[in-house]
């Protein structure tokens, strides 16, 4: 009789036993799934699956809660009696806690169990709102995160009355929860840091790719330097130029017009057209109204397509264009030399896969400015040719009428000799034409002195011949000679300190040898090669170097650095003739030097500030600006010079660049010179 008393007691333990080993069982693998979960729509159907196998859970979803959209977004959602269930990727806004009993879980972080009753009178209450069947019973756990942030809720509720949750099922359910906001915590973080991997490869493979199209760029203007001091025709120089942009961009077609503004004329030494040239190349004709006509009247660089071109035809700028109009994509870019249209270099497309953006607009600027500049040395060095045979003449001539100057023109032959080496060595055109354009002066003075030498002595030894001199007219003669030699010996010394100068400037920058160097000679001399292009400005240069600070260092890139710079505030600092100062500073403390170029010009903007030693960066695009004059500076300073610089900057009340430099150079950085980076 006992032992049938105790049989339904043992029945219930057994039976209780059972629950218990499958809830076990059920939650190891939970933990599993949770622990190996990589996708979460994977990870949802089997979760599901084992909280089926405990409580009723025939209708199940899981809502995610995004804080920043203060939205939810349903990635699992199974309700038997719901018609159209929300789409796993869509977003739905909530406002505060009544908008529904999810809204209530996730706001309030807490389980919430209720029944049909329950919800009924909160809605009439109006303490909760929604849509969709009301369930007979409703139970919500919020899902939080390993920082304990609410990130969503998990639901389960049956629409029959026979299946009623009881504080057991409330239990084992928000244990399921905390591992399937383990398993969504775990994942979301590995897609987080995977986005971020993704994102910083993607950075350093844009800087990577960046600084390789620099490497490449500066090889090309190197190149292009190096050609305009090649013996070599002005059509073969373009054929080449051609060569380097077709490594940079698309340029199957490319063409170069040269203006003359005196006589408004246009040619073209150089056409290469899939579509055939308008004009024979070589020819002259009138400036007219196509598009590089376009680029030539503006002085602006320009990216045209279809759209572009008829409004430039509606607007009236081109008229009667030659050439074949069925390009898809044109880029024209100005030559300037001095900031004037000299030229125009361009290229173009005929097909949409090879197309032009900004950037390539840019970097044909670019180039086109060392174009002009490679023109601009090639003219000088015409130019010295010429001067250079004018002299050898004027030297006969002197030779000829008066040996006692033979010491002194064979000075000037040397000098001549001298700046001859000095150009073929230094490559550098300005520097030659600034030489040619100086010593001008003093040497035609010279010229005209012995003119004047050659006729005094030429009538004195006329009148001593005819014996009708008198002792008056022989002293007036005589000082007058005295006087002609004395301007003539001045002039030639002036002539003879210029070209030193010049001289030891253009062997640092070629050379770039390391030396001891005295700073306050250096910063003289380059602002005497300088001379020729401040002096068509308005600008005063003041000078503030403490003497006797003796470098031993790089002179040419350090030189290389100041010519930049007061370049730079020429060409951006003060508009076109508004007069301006612009200050040179230096003092010595500690084993370094601090050096500052300051000007009161326009300054800089704010947001252009971080920006002013990134390469390209430039707001002069086809005016004149490269945006690789600040970058070669910056380059100077921390490779060569073994330095530091910053810049400081107001709108309106100019700009200071302040270098940090040693007295001593790092030896170490002497190869890493940037002489092919030159602009």
């Amino acid at each position: 009789m006992q032992a049938q008393d105790d049989s339904p007691e043992l029945e219930t333990l057994r039976a209780r036993n059972e629950r218990l080993q499958a809830v076990q069982q059920s939650l190891f693998h939970i933990s599993e799934l949770a622990s190996s979960c990589r996708q979460l729509d994977t990870f949802f159907p089997k979760v599901h699956a084992e909280l089926a196998s405990l409580i009723y859970a025939e209708n199940f979803y899981i809502a995610l809660y995004d804080s920043r959209q203060r939205a939810l977004r349903y990635p699992y959602f199974i309700d038997i009696q719901e018609d159209h269930p929300p789409p796993p990727g869509s977003l739905f806004p909530i406002g505060d806690e009544r908008d529904s009993p999810t809204a209530v879980v996730i706001k309030r972080g807490a389980p919430l169990m209720m029944s049909r009753a329950e919800d009924e009178a909160m809605t009439r209450a109006d303490l909760l709102g929604g849509s969709g069947p009301v369930a007979e019973y409703w139970m919500g756990i919020p899902l939080r995160n390993a920082a304990g942030e609410v990130i969503g809720a998990v639901v389960v509720q049956t629409y029959s009355a026979e299946h009623m949750y009881s504080d057991e099922d409330k239990s084992l359910f928000a244990v399921f929860a905390s591992h399937i906001a383990l398993a969504i915590d775990r994942v979301m973080r590995m897609a987080t840091l995977e986005q971020e991997v993704a994102e910083r490869t993607a950075a350093l493979a844009s800087e990577v790719a960046q600084r390789k199209r620099a490497a490449t760029l500066q090889a090309a203007m190197y190149r292009i330097a190096s050609l305009s001091t090649d013996d070599i025709s002005l059509p073969e120089f373009f054929t080449s130029v051609h060569r380097v942009i077709a490594e940079l961009m698309y340029a199957r077609n490319c063409y170069v017009a040269l203006y003359a503004p005196e006589t408004q004329t246009v040619s073209f030494p150089y056409y290469v057209d899939e579509k055939g040239a308008p004009t024979r190349p070589g020819s002259d004709r009138p400036l007219g109204r196509g598009m590089i006509d376009y680029v030539l009247r503006t002085g602006v660089a320009r990216r045209v397509d279809q759209a572009g071109f008829r409004a430039l035809l509606d607007a009236g700028e081109l008229a009667d264009v030659k050439g074949s109009l069925a390009f898809r994509r044109w880029l024209g870019c100005p030559l300037l030399i001095h900031g004037v249209v000299r030229g125009a270099v361009a290229i173009q497309s005929y097909d949409d896969e090879h197309d032009y953006s900004d950037e390539d607009l840019g970097l044909l600027s670019f180039v086109a400015s060392h174009i002009a500049r490679a023109l601009e040395r090639r003219q000088a060095a015409d130019q010295l040719q010429a001067a250079n045979r004018e002299l050898a003449t004027r030297t006969v001539k002197l030779e000829a009428s008066n040996r006692a100057l033979e010491d002194t023109l064979a000075t000037l032959e040397m000098t001549r000799d001298e700046l001859v080496r000095s150009e073929r060595l230094a490559s550098l055109g300005a520097m030659v034409a600034g030489i040619a354009h100086e010593l001008n002066t003093p040497i035609g003075n010279a010229v005209t002195v012995s003119s004047v030498l050659d006729a005094t002595a030429k009538a004195l030894s006329g009148s001593l011949n005819a014996g009708t001199i008198r002792k008056s007219e022989l002293m007036t003669r005589l000082a007058d000679i005295e006087h002609a030699a004395e301007l003539l010996a001045r002039n030639l010394e002036r002539a003879q300190e210029q070209i030193a100068s010049f001289k030891q400037v253009a062997v640092d920058q070629t050379s770039e040898k390391r030396r001891p160097f005295d700073l306050l000679t250096l910063v003289n001399e380059i602002l005497l090669t300088l001379h020729p292009t401040l002096r068509r400005t308005r600008l005063d240069i003041g000078i503030d170097v403490a003497p006797g600070i003796v470098m031993d260092s790089y002179p040419g890139p350090l030189g290389q650095v100041l010519s930049n710079l007061i370049n730079n505030a020429v060409l951006h600092a003060f508009d076109e003739g508004a007069p301006g100062h612009v200050q040179i500073s230096a003092s010595r403390h500690n084993g370094q030097v601090t050096l500052s170029v300051a000007d009161n010009g326009k300054g800089i903007l704010a947001e252009h500030l971080p920006r002013v030693f990134d390469p390209f960066f430039t707001t002069r695009l086809g005016s004149g600006g490269c945006g690789l004059g600040l970058h070669i500076v910056y380059s100077i300073v921390r490779t060569v010079l073994g330095g530091s610089v910053r810049v400081e900057s107001t709108p309106g009340a100019g700009t200071r660049f302040t270098f940090e430099l040693p007295i001593d150079a790092p030896a170490a950085q002497a190869a890493l010179s940037p002489a092919a980076a030159r602009p």
